[in-house]
């Protein structure tokens, strides 16, 4: 036909097409192209010839013009329908098909977002006529589909966008109503099947070979909800058609896009089960040759985003077959058979969780979840020969490999499609990492002996594989493959442990765990990366298996020698990150290993001591890693009862050096805030004044932490009372209470919470006051600040964990050890209340001694120390008091303390509130970077207020729930 041109349009509708290309043109101002949009929004909403001009102006060969005039259709029939009568809305409809079918390009010609508006215009139409008021629909559509290709395509893409509006419950159509989509849906009903078989005429023999990829899409929006017998009906035709598509390079990614809406239909099993039995063709050996050939033909096209995307899509068709339809049928079905070709079907499975995309990697292992976790397949033989495999293929993808931000595994390019920051990739690896650490875990209860092997074949490659001298970083894959192996040991030991079943061949899989024990301690790296993997290893799950003097004396050598390791740093005051959690990793694993082998380490304790002397001789230990020691000694010192005589010798030894610092000055610094500025230098420059040291900063910290440990590690005093009243029983005499000053740490540790403790809590409030600024040089004036550290703290940042990380600044050095120590004390505090019980403590004065230091300068607590107060003090206390003490202990605490939250919220709050009301100005402002700092600093108070008021309302509700537990018991008060 010939297309009517420009100049047959009347002089309205070419300003109209004027202003939309000058819309469209770059070079027109602001001011005039606002005019242009005003006045085609005024042609849209009040002129008359709405609807012909658009008719008229989609008549123009220029597809930019052509889709503006089916913009004003489209607009009138949507916002202005309801201006025409019955007869009009007819002749509407009409002239609308006959555009179709004589108004449009060739199928090749005519550009895509045209006819998607062509079908837009028509569906829209059709949601306010059909079925009621235009019966002949669908009749109309297969009269327009003989027009030509062209018309095929429109018609397909009206099917389509018909089903996504009404079936695909697009409530954000505002024009359609609960009752319009009944009518509609009902409607789509009665012609699903001519429907349907219209689609898969043009899927079998198009017209035009281009029209599959439409009808593909088409097909997909109704197999989503169609009933399973018209989707496969004519012996699953469909199936078989998009079976054939997937060795097609244009239609496969289309057709697994199709397949994979089909099989995620999860409607009542019991109801479709025999229809949906059809589904499992699927798994046949045609079918399942047809997807690998295709996924192995993409796989050698390279690391390409298109092929893929291709190859996501089949893993999640295979995913779905398992989990949407195969799983819930083996349960629906009586005597459900093992599918003929379950085998290939796993392996498929199987290889896409070995390959090294972490997304096609984790999408896969929801079937194997789903099937260990199945009480009928979990049983199936074939899935059982499966099963060691499949766990070294979980094992390797504990490995973090894929971090889109390096360069250093084939991994990072599949990443780098899928995550656009390391920060997205880390939280997708979390998850990735536990949905495999849930399969090892059932692995490992259903083949134990397996997974005892495999942990050793394991132990036996890495070890191995970092035999040699090289350098690691934590991006180093040799490091990345023994964080992944240190994972599975962890798992594996640790479900070795918990579940019942497996406990009982414990004995037989010890044999293969003592070995992987002697392979890691036998191992002669010192690496303090992968040494530090080592000991995640040993002082985890792999602790059960040290069950030899032998090997338990082993550990401790391998402990003691990290302890003194420097790794090439000129002393233990320069150590680097890796020397430092290295060294950490060992100090808790003395802990641990004293906490679970003592009776083993008893006979060794006098060589223990002596080592420790040693060390302490060598000078190579930090106040932490002394304090780890303390803690040691303390456990093995009370266990058992009949040799603790002998073995709390140790105690004041161990004390010495605590209560030495107290003589040598730290009990005269805690008794002012003159003398305390004067300890530790607080009065000089540490920048230019030679005379400034650490050193005082370091005792006051190790004083704290001796006192906190030592206390954290002791036995409460009602566990000694029912020890002894059980060895007391069978003599006829009664255990009663006992006497704290009989504890062996009780005449040691009771000068230093009277002489230091409690003072400090008096004066370090006090030298926060803003009045003590004067006592301070320059440098320090900053004191009562928050630090840097405590300021990611509250902002939820990622930490750096050690000393060197705060820049060499002696201010965020002293600010840190301050308030370390102020939290070591509340912690101790709230154990000595437990250990030498609430009626000695408080007879003594402690409560009221604490109470008149903590709130005796009040001023001087700040959000975050509250904050430290109540979670390390004021709760462990209100959570472990007796009744009998509510008023003698509990009252004063809480009294001051919740009057202190309580301001302390009001007048942050009420800061916050100002900073709010002054955004405006802040916004105005031309010194940007002072209204960025204000802007900062209003966060950050924000931020410390939600945390204050987070942790007070728990401290609320414990001491609510506190009260609910003795009223149920008949002791509460009124």
């Amino acid at each position: 036909m010939a297309m009517p041109s420009v100049i047959e349009l009347s002089a309205e509708e070419r300003e109209l097409v004027c202003c939309f290309a000058a819309v469209l043109e770059p070079s027109t101002s602001r001011e005039e192209r606002l005019l242009c949009h005003q006045k085609i929004e005024h042609f849209k909403e009040h002129s008359s010839h709405c609807c012909q001009s658009g008719f008229h102006i989609a008549g123009v060969m220029d597809p930019h013009v052509r889709h503006f005039g089916l913009q004003l259709i489209e607009h009138f029939v949507k916002y202005r329908w309801n201006t025409l009568d019955r007869t009009q809305q007819t002749e509407f409809s009409l002239q609308l098909l006959t555009f179709m079918s004589t108004c449009v390009l060739p199928a090749q010609q005519e550009v895509g977002y045209v006819k998607e508006s062509l079908a837009r215009v028509t569906v829209e139409t059709a949601k306010r006529m059909w079925p009621q008021h235009w019966v002949s629909l669908f009749s109309d559509l297969q009269t327009l589909a003989q027009c030509g290709p062209t018309q095929v395509e429109l018609v397909i893409l009206i099917l389509r966008r018909l089903a996504e509006d009404v079936r695909c419950c697009d409530l954000r159509d505002l024009h359609l109503t609960s009752q319009r989509r009944r009518d509609l849906s009902k409607g789509l009903e009665a012609h699903a099947e001519e429907i349907f078989a219209f689609l898969l005429q043009n899927l079998e023999c198009p017209v035009s070979q281009f029209l599959r990829g439409t009808a593909l899409s088409a097909v997909s929006s109704f197999v989503e909800w169609l009933d399973f017998g018209v989707v496969l009906s004519l012996n699953c035709k469909l199936l078989d058609l998009l079976y054939s598509f997937v060795g097609q390079e244009d239609l496969k990614t289309a057709a697994c896009e199709c397949l994979l809406v089909l099989l995620s239909r999860k409607a009542e099993v019991k109801r479709t089960a025999d229809q949906r039995k059809k589904l499992l063709v699927l798994l046949s050996k045609e079918a399942l040759e047809t997807l690998w050939t295709a996924c192995t033909h993409a796989a050698s096209l390279g690391v390409s985003e298109k092929q893929y995307v291709f190859l996501k899509r089949v893993c999640q068709v295979l995913v779905h077959l398992g989990t949407s339809q195969l799983a819930p049928l083996w349960n629906a079905i009586p005597k459900f058979s093992t599918p003929e070709h379950f085998q290939l079907y796993l392996q498929a499975v199987l290889e896409f969780t070995k390959h090294l995309s972490p997304v096609l990697a984790l999408t896969s292992v929801e079937v194997w979840n789903t099937f260990v976790s199945h009480s009928l397949i979990r049983e199936d033989a074939v899935l059982l020969s499966f099963l060691p495999n499949l766990l070294t293929a979980a094992r390797e993808r504990l490995v973090k490999l894929g971090d889109p931000s390096l360069c250093n595994h084939i991994s990072c390019e599949y990443s780098r499609m899928d995550f656009e920051t390391q920060e997205e990739f880390n939280q997708f690896f979390s998850n990735y990492r536990g949905m495999f650490a849930k399969l090892i875990q059932s692995l490992v209860v259903l083949i134990p002996h397996r997974a005892a092997e495999e942990g050793l074949t394991a132990t036996r490659e890495m070890v191995q594989a970092s035999s040699s001298e090289t350098e690691c970083s934590r991006t180093s894959l040799l490091y990345l493959q023994w964080e992944g192996y240190a994972s599975y040991i962890d798992l594996w030991s640790n479900s070795l442990r918990t579940d019942s079943s497996t406990a009982k061949e414990l004995d037989d899989i010890k044999e293969k765990g003592v070995a992987i024990i002697r392979l890691l301690l036998g191992h002669g790296t010192w690496d303090p990366l992968l040494l530090s993997m080592v000991f995640k290893c040993l002082q985890g799950g792999l602790n059960c298996f040290l069950d030899t003097d032998q090997l338990v004396y082993t550990f401790l050598q391998k402990i003691f020698s990290v302890l003194s390791f420097l790794g090439g740093a000129p002393s233990k005051h320069r150590l680097s990150r890796d020397v430092s959690n290295l060294r950490y990793s060992a100090a808790t694993a003395l802990i641990n290993t004293c906490l679970n082998h003592s009776l083993a380490l008893l006979p060794m304790l006098k060589d223990l001591y002596a080592q420790y002397q040693k060390m302490l001789a060598e000078d190579t230990l930090h106040y932490s890693e002394k304090c780890s020691f303390i803690e040691s000694f303390v456990i093995l010192s009370q266990v058992p009862p009949d040799a603790q005589l002998q073995r709390s010798q140790f105690i004041p030894q161990l004390l010495q050096e605590a209560h030495a610092s107290l003589d040598q000055g730290l009990q005269r610094a805690v008794t002012s805030v003159e003398c305390l500025v004067a300890y530790l230098g607080l009065d000089k420059d540490p920048t230019s004044d030679a005379s400034y040291s650490p050193s005082h900063r370091a005792q006051l910290c190790y004083v704290a932490h001796v006192f906190q440990a030592v206390l954290k590690r002791c036995k409460p005093l009602e566990d000694k009372a029912k020890s002894t009243r059980s060895s007391s029983s069978e003599g006829g005499g009664g255990g009663g209470d006992v006497d704290p000053v009989t504890s062996p740490t009780y005449q040691h540790i009771m000068p230093l919470l009277e002489q230091f403790v409690i003072p400090f809590l008096s004066v370090i409030g006090q030298l926060y006051l803003e009045a003590s600024s004067s006592l301070l040089s320059a440098h320090f004036q900053n004191l009562n600040q928050l630090s840097s550290l405590e300021k990611d703290i509250i902002m939820g940042r990622v930490l750096k964990a050690r000393r060197d990380d705060l820049g060499g600044d002696e201010l965020s050095h002293l600010q840190q050890g301050l308030s370390t120590t102020f939290e070591q004390c509340m912690q101790g505090l709230s154990h000595a209340f437990v250990v030498y019980g609430f009626k000695h403590m408080t007879q003594l004065g402690v409560m009221d001694a604490i109470v008149g230091s903590l709130f005796s300068h009040r001023e001087g607590l700040n959000c975050l120390r509250i904050k430290c107060l109540i979670r390390n003090l004021v709760a462990p206390v209100v959570t472990s008091c007796p009744r009998e003490h509510w008023d003698s202990a509990l009252s004063p605490l809480l009294l001051h303390t919740c009057h202190l939250s309580f301001r302390e919220l009001q007048s942050v709050w009420e800061l916050v509130r100002r900073g709010q009301s002054s955004e405006e100005a802040i916004d105005s402002t031309d010194d940007h970077e002072s209204a960025d700092m204000e802007v900062s600093e209003e966060v950050l108070l924000e931020h410390l207020a939600s945390s204050l008021a987070k942790e007070y309302t728990h401290f609320l509700e414990i001491i609510c729930c506190k009260k609910e537990k003795a009223d149920e018991t008949g002791g509460g008060r009124g």
